[in-house]
C-alpha cells in the first residue's frame, strides 16, 4: 500500500497522540546539549483534554485494529444477591477497590498501575452505558451504540506494561471490537425519534467520575510534572543512552522506551495493511525481544523512581487526595446501588 493510501488511513480514522505532558524527548536532547534550550512551553492541553489522552492505549493499535478481525463488546454487570452478613466485608472492600483504582487511576508509577487505573473509568462508562440503556428502553428504543476499543491491558506510551508485553510478545497491537449500531435495525421513519431519545438520554446521564474537578486536574498537572523530571533526570538518561546503543545494533532503534514501542509499531503497521499477519507477529515478537533487552533496566529504574516519588507525593497532598477517595468512594457506591454496575467487574482487557 502506498504512502497516499496510508495518509488517507490516518485521516480517516485518526489516533490520539501519546499523553499530553512536556515531551520527554526535546527535553532530553536539550540536557544532553543537541538542541538550544526554549524556555516556552507550546501546544499544552487543558487538563480534561490530558485526562481523555491520557487513558489511551499504546502506539498505532487503533490503525492496525481497523483492518483486522474485529470482535463484539459487551456490556455487563449484576448487583449481587450476597446474604447481608456478608455485605459490609463486601463494602468495605469495594471501599478499598475504589481507593486503589483511583491512586492506580491518578497516579500511575508504573505500566500496571495504569492498567488498574483504567478500571476506574471503565466503571463510569459502564454505568453511564446501563443508564442511557435503561432510559431508552424506557421509550421502546435500544440502547446506545457502544464504541469498540483496543485492549487496554498492553499499558500506554508513558507506563507501558512491561510484564504483559514480555509475556504476550506484543507491544499493543490488538483487534478492535466492533462498535454497535443500534440504529440499523430500526427503520428509517424511526431513527429520528431514536436519534432524539438518545440525545436527551445522554443529557440526563451521569457525568464521568471527577468529571473537570479542579483538584483532580492539578495533581494530574504536578504528577506529570514528576513524571517528566524523573524521565528527564541523569540517572534515566544516562540508561537510555546506554539502552539505545544496544538498540542501535537492531532492527528496532529508538532512544526511549516509548520511541521503541513506536518503532516496533511502525514495522507492523505496513504488514497487517497488506495482510501479512504472519510476518507481522514475528516483526512483533522481534521487536518485543529488543525492548525487554534494551529498555528492560531503564524502565525497572524508572518506576522504583516513580514509585519513590509516590510516596512523597502522596504525603504532600493528603488531605486533598483522601477527601478524593472519600468523593469517589461515596460514588462508586452510589452507583453500584443505583444502576447494578460493579467496580472491576466486566472491564475489558
Amino acid at each position: 500500500m502506498g504512502v497516499d493510501a496510508l495518509e488517507q488511513l490516518r485521516r480517516e480514522n485518526p489516533v490520539p497522540e501519546p499523553m499530553a505532558m512536556l515531551p520527554i524527548e526535546p527535553v532530553l536532547r536539550r540536557l544532553d546539549g543537541e538542541l538550544p534550550v526554549v524556555t516556552k512551553r507550546s501546544g499544552a492541553r487543558p487538563p480534561a483534554a490530558r485526562r481523555i489522552i491520557r487513558a489511551l492505549p499504546v502506539a498505532l493499535s487503533v490503525i492496525v485494529a481497523l483492518v483486522v478481525a474485529a470482535m463484539v463488546i459487551t456490556i455487563g454487570g449484576h448487583r449481587s444477591s450476597a446474604p447481608s452478613s456478608h455485605r459490609g466485608h463486601q463494602q468495605a472492600g469495594a471501599a478499598t477497590m475504589a481507593v486503589a483504582d483511583f491512586l492506580a487511576y491518578l497516579l500511575p508509577r508504573n505500566g500496571a498501575d495504569w492498567v488498574a487505573g483504567r478500571r476506574l473509568p471503565d466503571f463510569s462508562a459502564r454505568v453511564i452505558i446501563r443508564a442511557e440503556t435503561s432510559c431508552l428502553r424506557a421509550d421502546g428504543f435500544p440502547g446506545p451504540s457502544v464504541e469498540g476499543r483496543p485492549s487496554q491491558a498492553f499499558g500506554s506510551w508513558d507506563f507501558p506494561n512491561m510484564p504483559v508485553i514480555k509475556r504476550t510478545g506484543n507491544v499493543g497491537v490488538t483487534t478492535l471490537p466492533a462498535t454497535t449500531d443500534p440504529a440499523k435495525s430500526l427503520p428509517p421513519a424511526k431513527r429520528k425519534a431514536y436519534r432524539a431519545a438518545l440525545r436527551r438520554c445522554e443529557a440526563s446521564a451521569p457525568r464521568p467520575i471527577l468529571e473537570d474537578n479542579a483538584q483532580v486536574d492539578q495533581l494530574d498537572n504536578e504528577w506529570g510534572t514528576v513524571f517528566t523530571r524523573v524521565s528527564a533526570s541523569p540517572a534515566i538518561r544516562a540508561a537510555n543512552r546506554h539502552a539505545a546503543s544496544c538498540s542501535r545494533a537492531t532492527p528496532f532503534p529508538a532512544s526511549t522506551v516509548g520511541r521503541e514501542i513506536d518503532t516496533i509499531t511502525a514495522k507492523l503497521t505496513p504488514l497487517y495493511l497488506k495482510g501479512k499477519d504472519a510476518q507481522a507477529r514475528a516483526t512483533n515478537v522481534s521487536g518485543v525481544r529488543v525492548l525487554i533487552r534494551c529498555f528492560g533496566a531503564v524502565e525497572a529504574l524508572r518506576n522504583r523512581l516513580m514509585a519513590a516519588q509516590r510516596v512523597r507525593f502522596l504525603a504532600q497532598h493528603a488531605q486533598t487526595i483522601r477527601q478524593l477517595e472519600n468523593l469517589v468512594n461515596g460514588i462508586v457506591a452510589a452507583d453500584e446501588a443505583k444502576y447494578g454496575v460493579k467496580l472491576g467487574a466486566g472491564t475489558t482487557g
